[in-house]
């Protein structure tokens, strides 16, 4: 993602990761949601022009993974393409290394 905004926030005991870039007529968001434990719980990636994916843990279709080294995060899986509780809905991989500010 290029020239991405980059927004982090810990909250109630989780933490949310958010970048989104908009170049010349493309647009393109991530945003993800760990617990205290950095499980992903929630995963939101659109891009202009493609499918959006949404994972949420809950839901049990698809996988997130995350690794935090400070405070950079990369969370990586498969999530299904428009419906995060569409069992029917195709797998896509996605992975995002999102580096906040201290």
């Amino acid at each position: 993602m290029e020239k991405a905004t980059v927004a982090c926030s810990a909250e109630n005991g989780s933490k949310t990761v958010h970048a989104a870039s908009t170049t010349t007529g493309q647009t393109s968001t991530f945003t993800a949601t760990l617990d205290d434990a950095d499980k992903v719980s929630m995963v939101m990636a659109a891009e202009s022009g493609t499918q959006v994916l949404n994972f949420m843990d809950a839901a049990g279709i698809g996988h997130a993974e995350a690794t935090v080294d400070g405070s950079t995060y990369t969370i990586k899986g498969e999530a299904p393409a428009e419906t995060a509780t569409d069992a029917s809905a195709p797998l896509k991989s996605f992975e995002a290394t999102i580096t906040c500010s201290s």
